[in-house]
């Protein structure tokens, strides 16, 4: 049996199994890390609240508690949820749910000030009882690892920010809130710099049981040690080479993969593509020293689920389950001839369902775009988890052919740029202050900048280089392990560069995620409740009860980079009484999530409203935050199946509480159903008022209709995209899509379609005389490859 491959000299040290036989015994897997490919719950909803500008700019928190008290500034520009007489609360939150994350900094950790152990204020957190606090705690307790529940591997310190997976878990309600005063002395700082990761409707594993695997600093982490290693398999690649590792039939899953290679750049240059389960192109397909970390500048890394010595060897332990195939290749994308030495662990059977694929989407800009976030992750219409982030960043001094004007004279500042995360069709973003906040360090550039590795987060240090057209190069890793990443439908990833996406670099990164079966998300837009519209309102017998509605109408912006869009809503404001509505859902739906469109700019403090589905509680929405900038979020209440499941309609009865005006303009009706293996659905919607079905467009210049039948009739004016229309599949760079409402037929709208697939329609008017009957949407896609709707259009009056 001879290795081998396309363009590439090798030197074969071990044999390879190329192609194993068909495996068909069961898999046991009981450690937390090895069954880490399995997906969360239906349901699980990740969320995050931090002290991010609430007008978009780069005031992230600097000012504290000073905000209300500086001339120029207000309440309004505060960067904390809300402040009550002797506390500043910076989260509150109610439904079942855990904290995951706590981050925090100091001024004290840049370069003028003192030590973080003389900071001196404590933190009331208050567990589904607002009356007494389970715990009053110093900020030096929570971060110092040594207080209870605070301790050990969990907390850590990483160049200037200080990290807490200690979980907490709640029934009902949170509350975690900093004391305004300490010794008489303000306390300006406790709302400062803070950032806390949590997920709703879930326990799942605790940071007690990641403490473990958290402290093995990069050593193996599964319980038992890895089965039937292979290799080692070294091959020499000239530039273009590629080689087959290994080829395996039947199901079961590597738990481990080592890596030798021969230089430094050959972690940049040779690339690991691995095909699942019979697919025609590779699901993962990364730089070699990304998929161990960091490609460039190499430095050592000792991560729970890979890591190298910071010189030539490196490893990866994340498990990579298959059903009935694997194909791992390397490939030589360089200029020049480099080695490598593999070794892998291969363990026969079936691994548990449900599981996904490890994938990743590897991504570089140079330079990046003004105005315009770096995009990292586009993945919709499937399910899945993110698993970890790798981002390298390194300024572009003076090539002549990518030097952007917009970072002159060497600026470092681009790490001011936030990070932004999107799931599940939510269009106000998990927010990062910084793009070093979201890898969990702080003050780039100052005497915490320093090269550091924890188990879940990792920085390189700054490293100059001394070619004219570099400089200022790192690279930083976050593992998404105790503050998990689940998604239903979709997850985008975005890093704004600078301030306001006004300093370009070259950017480079990978994302790693378990995906499911494209095509087959585990939740579906199945209804729209637009308040405020008539035909909306008489297709869901909407109805305000016993109180006066107020009608408003809001044209305004979620939080996001300068290209999000513009909506416009109208609806009520409502204090008392109820608002009631019938939602259409599939019948085997296994649970429903409602997403609120909310107008959080009307006053400061918690905005609640009891729900009930057909009689029954069925929790609150609730958001305790208030943006007068930006001035829609989305507020989220994931329902219980067991008031859902085997049902077409739902009877929702939303109750405002406490006399706080209740702002509701439109209701999202999301829909989770377990995906099945053996048909694909792509994309089932209510637009336009009524059930519209959107298919798969498979061949160039194929004409989808959308009707919608039994609608009222329109007045003279215009019809708004409200929604971004969203696909998943393969697109041809420049791809059009044509959008024509009703008859004659005529092109009304034309939308560019770039390369990632993903279309971003402001809130543009087309002319329209409509009549009642039958309205069609009609789609023709050019140039593309085959494409599924994930979502469909949403069109109002």
């Amino acid at each position: 049996m001879t290795l081998t491959g396309r363009r590439c000299a090798f030197k074969l040290l071990t044999l390879p199994i190329l192609a194993a036989t068909l495996w068909s015994q069961p898999i046991t897997v009981t450690s937390l890390t090895g069954r880490f490919a399995t997906f969360p719950p239906l349901m699980e909803e990740a969320r995050l609240v931090s002290s991010v500008d609430p007008t978009g700019g780069n005031n992230d928190g600097f000012i504290g508690g000073h905000v209300l008290t500086l001339p120029g500034y207000s309440a309004n520009d505060k960067h904390w949820p809300y402040t009550e007489s002797s506390r500043w609360v910076i989260f509150h939150e109610k439904g079942p749910g855990t904290l995951t994350l706590f981050y925090k900094t100091f001024l004290s950790q840049t370069t003028s000030a003192f030590s973080f152990e003389n900071e001196d204020y404590d933190y009331d957190i208050f567990i589904d009882d607002l009356s007494t606090p389970a715990m009053t705690i110093n900020v030096v307790d929570i971060f110092n690892g040594t207080t209870a529940p605070f301790e050990g591997p969990l907390v850590w310190d990483a160049a200037g920010g200080f990290n807490s997976h200690a979980t907490l878990s709640w029934d009902n309600e949170i509350k975690i809130s900093g004391h305004r005063w300490s010794n008489g002395t303000p306390t300006f700082d406790a709302p400062r710099f803070f950032k806390c990761a949590f997920v709703k409707g879930s326990d799942g594993p605790s940071g007690a049981d990641w403490a473990e695997k958290l402290g093995l600093q990069g050593d193996y982490p599964h319980d038992s040690q890895p089965l039937n290693w292979q290799g080692p398999v070294a091959a020499d690649f000239i530039p273009g080479g590629e080689v087959q590792v290994t080829r395996i039939k039947g199901a079961g899953a590597f738990f481990g993969m080592r890596f030798v290679v021969s230089s430094a750049e050959a972690w940049r240059d040779l690339w690991i593509e691995t095909r699942w389960d019979g697919e025609a192109s590779p699901s993962l397909a990364v730089p070699l020293g990304m998929f161990c970390g960091a490609s460039y500048p190499v430095y050592p890394i000792n991560a729970v689920f890979f890591g190298m010595d910071g010189d030539r060897t490196g490893w990866n332990w994340f498990p990579q389950p298959f059903r009935s195939s694997a194909d791992v290749r390397i490939v030589n994308t360089g200029e020049t001839q480099h080695s490598v030495a593999v070794q892998w662990s291969a363990t026969p059977g079936d691994y548990p369902e449900p599981f996904g694929h490890l994938c990743a989407q590897a991504k570089e800009e140079r330079p990046t775009t003004t105005g315009v976030d770096y995009r990292a992750l586009d993945v919709s219409g499937r399910r899945g988890r993110v698993a970890a982030v790798v981002l390298e960043t390194m300024i572009d001094r003076s090539d002549p052919s990518g030097m952007s004007p917009n970072n002159p004279n060497d600026r470092q500042d681009h790490l001011e740029g936030d990070g932004r995360e999107f799931v599940d069709g939510i269009l106000h973003p998990m927010q990062d202050s910084a793009t070093e906040v979201f890898f969990g360090w702080a003050w780039y550039g100052g005497r915490s900048d320093r090269r550091f590795s924890r188990a879940t987060i990792g920085n390189s240090e700054q490293i100059s280089i001394s070619s004219p057209f570099r400089g200022n190069a790192r690279s930083m890793y976050r593992v998404f392990a105790v503050d998990r990443r689940a998604f239903h439908r979709d997850y985008r990833i975005r890093f704004e560069h600078g301030p306001e996406n006004d300093a370009d670099g070259w950017y480079r990164s990978a994302v790693f995620f378990y995906g499911g079966d494209p095509g087959r998300p585990a939740m579906e837009l199945v209804d729209v409740i637009d308040a405020g519209e008539s035909g909306s309102e008489a297709w869901h017998g909407y109805s305000v009860n016993g109180a006066p509605a107020a009608p408003v109408s809001l044209t305004d912006h979620y939080m996001g980079d300068t290209s999000s869009a513009e909506f416009y809503e109208r609806g009520y404001l409502v204090n008392q009484g109820s608002i009631e509505y019938t939602a259409h859902v599939p019948p085997d739906n296994e649970g429903v999530r409602l997403v609120v469109r909310f107008d959080w700019g009307m006053e400061e403090g918690p905005k609640e409203a009891e729900v009930q589905v057909d009689g029954v509680d069925a929790g609150s929405l609730f958001e305790s935050g208030s943006n007068v900038y930006n001035r829609y979020t989305d507020v989220t209440l994931n329902v219980d199946p067991a008031l859902t499941r085997g049902k077409s309609v739902i009877q929702v009865r939303i109750l405002p509480k406490n006399g706080v005006l209740w702002c509701d303009l439109q209701t999202r009706v999301m829909a989770f159903r377990t995906p099945d293996r053996r048909e694909r659905r792509f994309g089932k919607s209510t637009s336009l008022y009524g059930p519209i079905t959107i298919g798969r467009c498979g061949v160039p210049g194929l004409r989808e209709f959308l009707y919608a039948t039994n609608l009222p009739p329109a007045a003279t004016g215009t019809l708004y995209l409200s929604e971004q229309p969203e696909f998943s599949g393969v697109f041809s760079n420049g791809a059009v899509m044509y959008l024509g409402l009703n008859s004659p037929k005529t092109t009304a709208l034309s939308i560019r379609v770039d390369s990632s697939g993903t279309v971003f329609v402001p809130a543009s008017s087309v002319p329209a005389t409509l009549t009642s009957g039958t309205w069609y949407a009609q789609f023709v896609v050019t140039d593309m490859g085959t494409t599924y709707a994930s979502r469909a259009l949403e069109v109002q009056r």
